[in-house]
């Protein structure tokens, strides 16, 4: 037998050989759908009713119209505050200097925080803090990204 004719039936021979491995993997039914898994959730403490999230301006300490307003819708919609503690985070892009902008992270919390008071809410359970340019949300490398990481954030658990 020449060398060409021992590689065409090598050749044939690895066909062979794939299609009987493979033909018992082809099916014209789709695969039955999985069974859904119950979602749980461990912490049943945290009352949140939304994610809130305000956002604030480039190198502001205070609340603009609009970040007022969507705080108070927010405070409005809370149910029974009194039996709530809330944290307020206050954060930064990284333009600028770090330490300036975890001193302006707090005192853009502490501004959130003192329009919270204004609306009623107790001032013994609001925690305001800063943690400048860490936990960001988005990219710092674009303009879009900065915005989104100048923000305050409230997360509310029950008081005990």
């Amino acid at each position: 037998m020449s060398n060409t004719t021992l590689k065409r039936l090598l050749v044939l021979a690895l066909a062979l050989a794939a299609f009987i491995v493979f033909a018992g993997c082809a099916t014209t039914e789709p695969a039955p759908e999985p069974e859904p898994v119950p979602i749980t959730y461990e912490q049943p403490d945290v009352y949140v009713p939304d994610m809130f999230t305000i956002p604030i301006y480039y190198q502001a300490t205070g609340l603009h119209k609009a970040a007022r307003a969507k705080l108070d819708s927010y405070i409005s919609s809370l149910e029974n505050p009194d039996k709530l503690h809330f944290t307020v985070a206050g954060y930064t892009c990284t333009e600028g200097d770090r330490t300036y902008n975890k001193q302006l992270s707090k005192w853009r919390a502490e501004a959130v925080r003192k329009h919270m008071i204004k609306r009623g809410i107790d001032p013994d359970s609001i925690t305001a803090v800063g943690f400048g340019v860490d936990n960001p949300v988005a990219s710092n490398k674009t303009q879009a990204g900065r915005v989104q990481n100048r923000r305050v954030t409230i997360t509310a658990t029950k008081a005990y």
